[in-house]
């Protein structure tokens, strides 16, 4: 179970995907300021120093496996959109599970 609030997971996801604290703020409709101390707080209950750490160590705890930030973004991403279409067809909830295949193969599937 990962010991962040709903916020700063939110904060985490969305500055994974959009890499600026400004950026990813405004997609919240949040302020700078919130979205930075949701970000640290973020950070210290995962023990971390920077904010790429911080990526890694959250897809770490969701995934099990160690990712490069390309692999966590691009992940990220394919979840993301497979779970708003999931919403847009009325499916249950799903969940998104994924592991290393290869080096530089990601395999991820989705389960109801």
């Amino acid at each position: 179970m990962i010991p962040l609030t709903a916020s700063e997971t939110d904060a985490v996801l969305y500055l994974a995907e959009h890499e600026v604290v400004k950026i990813a703020a405004d997609k919240r409709c949040v302020s700078e300021h919130t979205e930075k101390n949701q970000i640290k707080s973020a950070m210290a209950k995962l023990g971390v120093t920077t904010q790429i750490g911080l990526i890694k160590e959250f897809f770490r705890l969701i995934y099990g496996v160690e990712f490069n930030l390309k692999d966590a973004r691009q992940l990220m991403a394919s979840c993301l959109l497979i779970l708003f279409l999931s919403t847009l067809s009325g499916t249950e909830q799903l969940t998104c599970r994924v592991r290393r295949v290869r080096r530089n193969e990601v395999e991820f599937y989705m389960a109801a």
